[in-house]
């Protein structure tokens, strides 16, 4: 059976979402192109923190009172969602998508390149401040039992995004955010064995970067999503994740 057909039995129609759509950033009044970017701002964070669920079918009548818009911008924002790959469609059905383990293996390989070659081209071009900035946060970070989940992605998205942006390369800060946050729709359990040694990792990385040593970066980068695959192959394989 492939991924598809995987995804299609899993999926089933629900009736309420289950969440608290942000309506606070969301004025009809707004000029129609930041009403829709800003409606699939909204929609996408509910996926990727899967507040929404795999396999959820997204009713536009529904989600537009829910946001209290029209349905015009909600329809842009499934169709812009769609295309980034977080949604599928079948028929008039539209649905989260299921990131499935194959998938989610095919996604770090691909970061794998993509980030070696955004950390390459960030050196020298990373902000010293910035760097502090994580260093501090990271050692702050003592317990993994006091890091919520949001707080664990804010801190690695600034890390993994700062150097996708250092590196100059718009595209690549695109592509690494886009496999991010479908890496992020596979399962939001944190792998509890994975928390120092994925800390100490970027603390490497930082020091590798803070120092210009490019060469010392890359491995740490490379070393940092090995140990990530790594861990969910056996987390899986253990059916703990």
């Amino acid at each position: 059976m492939d991924g598809a057909a995987r995804q299609s039995g899993r999926r089933g129609q629900v009736d309420g979402y289950g969440v608290n759509m942000d309506k606070a950033l969301l004025q009809e009044e707004d000029s129609p192109e930041t009403l829709v970017q800003t409606t699939t701002d909204v929609i996408r964070e509910k996926i990727v923190s899967r507040q929404l669920r795999g396999g959820a079918s997204l009713n536009e009548r529904r989600l537009s009172e829910q946001l209290g818009l029209s349905r015009t911008p909600v329809r842009a924002a499934l169709r812009q969602l769609e295309g980034e790959g977080l949604l599928g469609r079948e028929g008039r059905t539209v649905f989260v998508r299921t990131i499935t383990f194959e998938e989610v293996m095919q996604i770090l390989a691909v970061r794998l390149v993509l980030e070696i070659e955004a950390v390459r081209l960030a050196i020298g071009r990373f902000e010293p401040a910035l760097i502090a900035e994580i260093r501090k946060e990271l050692l702050a970070m003592t317990d993994s039992a006091s890091v919520g989940n949001d707080k664990h992605w804010e801190i690695d998205d600034k890390l993994h995004l700062g150097i996708a942006r250092a590196s100059g390369n718009d595209l690549l800060h695109g592509m690494i955010m886009g496999l991010r946050m479908r890496t992020r729709m596979f399962g939001t359990k944190r792998i509890p064995m994975r928390f120092e040694p994925g800390r100490q990792e970027h603390l490497t990385l930082l020091d590798a970067i803070g120092a210009g040593d490019s060469e010392r970066a890359i491995a740490a980068m490379r070393a940092h999503l090995t140990n990530t695959r790594d861990s969910i192959v056996a987390a899986v394989q253990g059916g703990t994740l």
